[in-house]
């Protein structure tokens, strides 16, 4: 197997017949999910516009809209790059909070 052919293998293609009776309940699941980490990134991206703490916040904002963009992705089909480029976008949210959060005594994100 080539490299293209190992990070694109479909680990979850949600057209699969085998799939159909958890449609009703994925596709929705996926798209509620990814407005939760929009709301999440305009939370922090509004909390930035107005006090201006630190540029991680950008960042921080950013990987929190790139991780709701790969939720709206798995509708279609789940690879081993897009579980891949999740993982580096947790990893971001992560450290991104350990950098921002000390600027924000109390804050929960």
């Amino acid at each position: 197997m080539s490299p293209y052919e190992v990070l694109t293998y479909p680990l979850i293609d949600v057209a699969s017949p085998s799939l159909e009776s958890y449609r009703w309940i994925y596709v929705p699941f996926n798209i509620g999910e990814a407005a939760a980490w929009f709301a999440i990134a305009s939370f922090v991206g509004y909390r930035y516009a107005k006090h201006r703490q630190t540029g991680y916040e950008l960042l921080y904002a950013a990987s929190f809209l790139l991780f709701g963009a790969t939720d709206l992705i798995e509708i279609h089909s789940t690879t081993v790059w897009l579980l891949g480029f999740k993982a580096a976008c947790l990893l971001a949210i992560l450290l991104g909070r350990k950098l921002v959060i000390g600027y924000y005594p109390g804050a929960k994100f």
